[in-house]
């Protein structure tokens, strides 16, 4: 009963990314050594999945570039989720949180396709059909 409480899920996932954020501090030192604070600022702000997937690209490249290019990107594809969450609500209401999980999933690509497509979406079936479209 107490794990269902919303005061137990928000200590579970402080927990969660902080682990995660210790792991990647970590990899990164023994990456790259020292690593300036706004680098670290930016990898604060991810979230646990996103910090799951900076570990998987500290294990696949070689250079501080790529994760530079990396972060760049996440914050892109943040900016357009953000945007097509913004959008999706003026525009059909509230959206089911498993749709929007599904949206935060889309690659940048996707996410670009979506924005265009909303434009002709009047309610949240449109948006269930385009899912479906890209199995």
């Amino acid at each position: 009963m107490m794990r269902d409480s919303v005061i137990y899920q928000d200590i579970w996932e402080q927990s969660r990314k902080q682990e995660a954020l210790s792991l990647v501090r970590r990899l990164l030192y023994l990456r790259f050594g020292e690593i300036n604070s706004s680098l670290i600022e930016r990898v604060q702000g991810l979230s646990v999945e996103q910090l799951e997937a900076l570990v998987e690209v500290l294990f696949n490249r070689s250079e501080m570039a790529d994760v530079e290019v990396w972060l760049e990107q996440e914050q892109r594809r943040e900016g357009q989720v953000a945007l097509i969450t913004r959008q999706l609500k003026r525009r059909l209401g509230e959206v089911e949180p498993s749709l929007m999980e599904r949206i935060r999933g889309l690659s940048i690509a996707q996410l670009e396709a979506l924005a265009e497509a909303l434009l002709d979406f009047s309610g949240v079936s449109d948006l269930v059909g385009w899912f479906e479209q890209l199995r």
